[in-house]
């Protein structure tokens, strides 16, 4: 069995001494050198897949733009055909009722009147005075612009009055013609405008209100 005999005096005998806190610097050091280079590799890595990522998307945005413009198009133009399915349905619907009420006047004509004219027309309805215990109409129209709450049928006025013009043979039938207006339900005024004899007959022309219901 061999024996080392160390002949160093003692300060320099370093010989079985471990530098531990030497040991622990070394180590954190190489431990944050390790994770910092494998942070800065993951991070080149994400990189480089996040930006392949947008090349693609990129890609896909510029084949679906002739689509998305092509669906876009196609919702305007159903916009624009369920506004005119609206209107056309506005228009039936008036229609049919307009049917009734010519079908309901011929029945209240008397034999001997004829009809030469009829207009239908939308014409400012003339406001009635108020009592003089009634607030003043620049007071109870404020918040009521002209035109505010105007019907509209297929984008344009309501009409809301019809013009008859025709003939009779007699004045007395003029008469029941106008009493047989007032009794259908369409009409919320009925006004004898004029009566002038001439070589037909009795001229006359009756002004109407409709209702706002027709």
């Amino acid at each position: 069995m061999l024996y080392k005999v160390n002949m160093l005096p003692v300060k320099l005998q370093r010989e079985g001494l471990i530098d531990v806190k030497r040991l622990i610097v070394i180590s954190v050091l190489t431990l944050f050198l390790t994770l910092t280079l494998g942070s800065y590799g993951a991070f080149l890595i994400n990189y480089n897949l996040m930006k392949n990522d947008l090349k693609d998307t990129a890609t896909q945005l510029d084949t679906l733009a002739p689509l998305v413009a092509r669906v876009e198009r196609i919702q305007r133009e159903r916009m624009d055909l369920e506004a005119a399915m609206q209107e056309y349905e506005e228009i039936l619907q008036n229609q049919k009722a307009w049917s009734v009420l010519l079908g309901d006047l011929s029945g209240v004509t008397p034999i001997d009147i004829w009809l030469v004219e009829l207009a239908i027309e939308n014409k400012p309805v003339e406001k009635k005075t108020p009592p003089t215990n009634a607030p003043s109409s620049s007071q109870s129209d404020t918040g009521n612009p002209k035109g505010q709450g105007e019907r509209e049928t297929a984008g344009l006025p309501h009409p809301n009055s019809i013009v008859l013009k025709g003939y009779s043979r007699m004045v007395p039938s003029v008469g029941v013609f106008v009493q047989n207006l007032n009794y259908l339900p369409y009409f919320n005024e009925v006004k004898l405008n004029r009566v002038n004899l001439d070589d037909q007959g009795y001229l006359f022309e009756i002004i109407t209100i409709l209702e706002d219901e027709v």
